[in-house]
């Protein structure tokens, strides 16, 4: 517990050092209900039975030359702002791969596959802080055009707005959109900038809130009730366990949601933004995977049980215990 309060500690210092503050990374997509209205995706079924809507963003930029250069618009907004982004087209590249391994996954463990939504995929693939979630629409006034903006700023850990702007700009006949946006943007943008800021910020101090669900698969012969040794004291795993998360998380910061002896889920669960590697001693940004990597070892090391980490977008894990 000391030395994960001394590790944090450092990093604080490190992130404020000569009034350096850090700024999260940033990737700019076309919204859902853009998407939805303009028919690029398709009605899928999740993991809990509900229907949702996931969205062709591959097919958005090669049909819709508008949205593509907002997109980039709005990118260059936020890059002269400092804040580091991600492409959109280079990222949905490297989720194609990561998409195979998640049918791979779910045929391995038949049944326990998980369904993720091609926006979770590719947040995840892409390991963002914030999405910009942008929507416009175009409406005719006679000879001219009028477009109205909506930008959002989502965790896509907690998947909640943390900042937003909307803004209808200045009727026009031949002004190009991707200029309008900037114009009809560019009063709130100071506004929208620190609401997001201060949100990276807490996060940095108080940590990253995501949750975490241990499952038993049917190889697995035992369950989360057998007894094991702590210290030299007789214990049950889901003790053990719950006593590794008020060590690791945060100000130990967690809700236990459900526990069974086949099941344990995490809820509110508070992580680290970066962490020390203890190869090389330099600091690494790290996710819900990274963090769930050491009960994970812990679990195998000390207690001869195998387990696969299982990742549903960037702020759910799932560790499934047994082959």
């Amino acid at each position: 517990m000391k030395k994960n309060i001394l590790t944090f500690l450092l990093l604080l210092i490190a992130g404020t050092a000569f009034g350096q503050a850090r700024k999260p990374t940033i990737m700019v997509m076309p919204s859902d209900i853009w998407c939805n209205t303009n028919k690029f995706g398709e009605v899928r079924t999740g993991d809990d039975g509900k229907e949702f809507f996931d969205p062709d963003y591959s097919k958005a930029l090669m049909s819709n030359a508008e949205i593509r250069l907002l997109i980039t618009k709005m990118g260059a907004i936020m890059a002269e702002r400092d804040f580091p982004l991600k492409s959109l087209e280079d990222e949905l590249k490297q989720s194609r791969t990561a998409e195979t391994e998640n049918m791979l996954l779910a045929g391995k463990y038949s049944g326990e596959g998980i369904v993720e939504s091609s926006t979770e995929l590719l947040q995840r693939v892409a390991q963002i802080d914030i999405c910009l979630d942008l929507d416009f629409e175009v409406k005719k006034h006679g000879p001219r055009n009028q477009v109205t903006f909506n930008v959002r700023a989502i965790d896509p850990y907690t998947r909640k707005q943390i900042a937003g702007v909307t803004s209808v700009g200045e009727p026009s006949a031949n002004a190009p959109v991707d200029l309008l946006l900037e114009a009809s943007v560019v009063d709130y943008m100071d506004n929208f900038v620190a609401q997001i800021q201060r949100h990276f910020d807490d996060m940095f101090t108080n940590g990253r809130e995501v949750r975490v669900e241990l499952k038993k698969l049917a190889s697995w012969q035992d369950d989360f009730d057998m007894e094991v040794q702590y210290n030299g004291m007789d214990a049950q795993l889901n003790e053990v366990i719950e006593v590794w998360f008020e060590e690791n998380a945060v100000n130990g910061r967690f809700s236990v949601a459900s526990s069974t002896p086949n099941l344990m889920r995490f809820d509110q669960v508070r992580t680290p933004l970066y962490a020390v590697n203890r190869l090389t001693g330099r600091e690494r940004a790290i996710d819900t995977r990274n963090w769930v990597d050491d009960l994970s070892k812990m679990l195998k090391n000390n207690y001869n049980i195998p387990n696969q980490i299982y990742t549903k977008g960037l702020g759910e894990v799932w560790l499934l215990l047994g082959e």
